[in-house]
């Protein structure tokens, strides 16, 4: 919620101001901003790969997507659960830097790049596994998905078998 407010912020902010004289600073500030995003994440990733294999599995439930089941639900060790959460934050981060930059080459515009300079390091810091291996947090596994539009299987079937709450007519 506050990443969404934090870029409603922002766009509203850059309406007003122009930023054309200020490409070079955007794209260094771009730059900078993706390479700490990704020297976190090797350092999250070293952390995670030194965590003992096996061990205390921990069921993960089904990832549901507009109603249709995008993961099934497995068992896996934390290590296992941990390694796969920071592969999906990779892919996240490495597509959006193509597009980015795909629409910051073809379209000269600034605006993404001011954006994602902002938010890919919010991004970072409010994540789970940053909390986790970077911060010493205890936070709770498995971590609830931060894709759009998804819910977990167990919300799901808890959805399927809940019963209607009868209403009580007055006489």
């Amino acid at each position: 919620m506050s990443q969404q407010l934090i870029s409603l912020a922002a766009v509203m902010m850059l309406r007003n101001i122009d930023l054309t004289g200020y490409v070079t600073e955007i794209r260094i500030a771009y730059g900078v901003s993706q390479a700490i995003c990704l020297i976190i994440w090797i350092l999250v990733f070293l952390k995670v790969s030194k965590l003992p294999e096996g061990g205390k599995k921990i069921k993960i439930p089904a990832l549901i997507q507009f109603g249709k089941e995008v993961k099934p639900s497995k068992e896996s060790s934390v290590q296992e659960h941990d390694m796969d959460c920071w592969k999906e934050e990779m892919q996240k981060i490495g597509l959006g830097l193509i597009i980015v930059s795909g629409i910051h080459m073809y379209w000269e515009a600034l605006v993404p790049l001011v954006l994602q300079s902002i938010m890919i390091p919010v991004g970072v810091f409010g994540n789970n596994l940053f909390k986790c291996h970077v911060l010493n947090m205890n936070v709770e596994r498995p971590f609830p998905s931060t894709q759009p539009f998804t819910t977990s299987g167990d919300a799901a079937e808890a959805e399927k078998t809940e019963k209607p709450k009868s209403v009580k007519k007055k006489d």
